[in-house]
């Protein structure tokens, strides 16, 4: 996405304004950055991915200064770059992490290094407006774009080519940058450059339909949780019981507590 692309990026919605693009807890109606034990508000939120952020930042402030000869692998071939590989790995999951912070809060502090103060006081850092924090994104997507691998399949050499393609989608390739990208320009309505994103996914040559529509949620036969027409999916814990609760919980009754918001009313008429 070019700069002046990027110029004409529009404040998103969040759902702690009120406004958000779907549907938002009666959680978002509290101060969504006030202390608080409970687990799943803000705070606990934001407290995880800083150290998500801190742990990716360590990363990309170190690995460019590490000699290209440590990142040489047994089968895989010159041509592919494994540190520029890791480096993009590392940008896409900060522009995840900065994307869904900046959707849920808006205005977000923007930490682009490791903190080096052992004095929490002095890493603090205010909050950048959310336009700044999008451009940031779309760097960093951008280059993900460029330097990861659209699969990782070289590096599971004990299995067939086909199913280490499909395993890897719990890791980011190139299509989940194209991705992002997409879903961002649509946000902005920028349509020429999500359809061409998104036509550099169809035309990959990574993906099909399958042929049992139940393998999209389920493709244990298997012997694996993703399928042929995942891009990326969470890797789940079998029989685990983990965060079942939430806004639904494991039996399914909301107890009331979604509201659909008001940019959304307003997209639809009335009868």
């Amino acid at each position: 996405m070019t700069k002046q692309k990027q110029d004409r990026l529009v404040r998103l919605p969040s759902p702690s304004q009120g406004e958000g693009l779907g549907v938002r807890s009666k959680q978002h109606e509290k101060d969504p950055i006030s202390p608080s034990p409970n687990p799943r508000t803000g705070p606990d939120q934001l407290r995880q991915r800083a150290r998500s952020g801190a742990r990716i930042n360590l990363i990309l402030d170190r690995v460019p200064a590490i000699p290209e000869s440590f990142f040489l692998e047994v089968g895989v071939p010159a041509t592919r770059n494994r540190k520029a590989e890791i480096l993009g790995e590392a940008r896409f999951l900060r522009a995840w992490i900065y994307y869904n912070l900046t959707m849920n809060w808006g205005d977000v502090p923007l930490v682009l290094n490791y903190p080096t103060s052992a004095l929490p006081g002095n890493n603090q850092v205010p909050r950048t407006p959310q336009i700044e924090v999008l451009k940031q994104v779309l760097d960093d997507l951008t280059f993900a774009d460029a330097n990861l691998p659209w699969n990782h399949n070289l590096f599971r050499a004990n299995q067939a080519a086909a199913a280490s393609r499909i395993q890897s989608r719990g890791r980011a390739t190139r299509s989940m940058a194209k991705l992002m990208l997409a879903r961002i320009a649509l946000q902005n309505k920028q349509w020429q450059v999500a359809a061409d994103k998104a036509r550099e996914i169809m035309q990959s040559g990574q993906y099909t339909l399958n042929s049992v529509w139940t393998q999209t949620f389920s493709n244990v036969p298997a012997g694996r949780q993703n399928s042929t027409e995942s891009i990326l999916e969470t890797q789940s814990i079998r029989d685990g019981f983990v965060n079942t609760g939430g806004i639904f919980s494991w039996e399914f009754w909301t107890n009331g507590r979604l509201q659909i918001t008001q940019q959304v009313y307003d997209n639809y008429d009335g009868d």
